[in-house]
């Protein structure tokens, strides 16, 4: 390898400057609602936040469920297929 850039090595371990003491995208990943609205409540999240490349919590919440929908549509294929 000449160089020791790692595709993920951009990834932040922790939030961003300016976002609240825990990562909106992961609380929003994890559908935790309840700490999503305590932050709005304490004025410490702003609805309209966007990332660095545009995506919103709703976006990130969106693309997991359907991830785990799909992963969950496939568990339920592969179970029933081998209980007929």
């Amino acid at each position: 390898m000449e160089n020791d850039h790692v595709e993920l090595s951009n990834m932040r371990a922790s939030p961003a400057p300016g976002l609240p003491e825990q990562d909106i995208m992961q609380l929003a990943r994890h559908g935790d609602i309840v700490t999503i609205q305590n932050l709005y409540d304490q004025g410490k999240f702003d609805p309209k936040y966007r990332d660095e490349e545009g995506i919103t919590p709703l976006h990130v919440r969106i693309r997991w469920w359907k991830s785990l929908l799909a992963r969950k549509l496939i568990k339920v294929a592969i179970v029933g297929r081998y209980q007929q």
